[in-house]
């Protein structure tokens, strides 16, 4: 199974993380609900979450308790809401490597280069194991603890008010 393969053989995934920002931010736990296509829900422990919807980002600061609304593309892990995942249309890869338990693929999307995103997957099974996401001022790096393929989520769960 290709990368592209599996990055499309999921209707909807949970996914539990914890994140290090090596500039400044400390260390973060959260997850990630994808409902293809279009939908994802991005939420931190104690701290901030996103909704992306319909072209429209919140960002809701829960300690300020604020909402901003953005563009959807301000999320760089958008692409996982495709149906039809494809890295020819919509990234330029630089760098794939493979190993006998190891895929790495590092890759800039074509509306955005100015951000390195590096997917690291075991081999067998095929499964996402870490993110990082690079620019000029700072990386961040995404342990993946755990992985729900194909869940159900409530009806109003990926709605601004929910």
């Amino acid at each position: 199974m290709s990368i592209e393969n599996y990055l499309n053989s999921f209707s909807s995934i949970t996914i539990y993380f914890a994140q290090i920002d090596e500039s400044n931010a400390p260390y973060k736990k959260g997850y990630i609900a994808i409902s293809k296509p279009s939908k994802m829900r991005i939420e931190y422990e104690l701290e901030d979450l996103f909704i992306m919807k319909n072209g429209l980002l919140l960002h809701r600061n829960k300690d300020l308790n604020s909402d901003n609304y953005l563009p959807a593309n301000q999320i760089l892990l958008g692409f996982l809401t495709d149906n039809k995942f494809s890295f020819a249309t919509k990234t330029k890869v630089l760098n794939c490597n493979a190993t006998h338990s190891t895929l790495t693929i590092a890759f800039k999307m074509l509306e955005d280069d100015s951000k390195v995103i590096t997917l690291s997957l075991s081999s067998t099974p095929l499964q996402l194991t870490n993110v990082s996401i690079e620019d000029d001022n700072d990386i961040i790096m995404i342990d993946i603890e755990k992985i729900i393929k194909n869940p159900q989520y409530p009806k109003k769960y990926f709605d601004f008010n929910h």
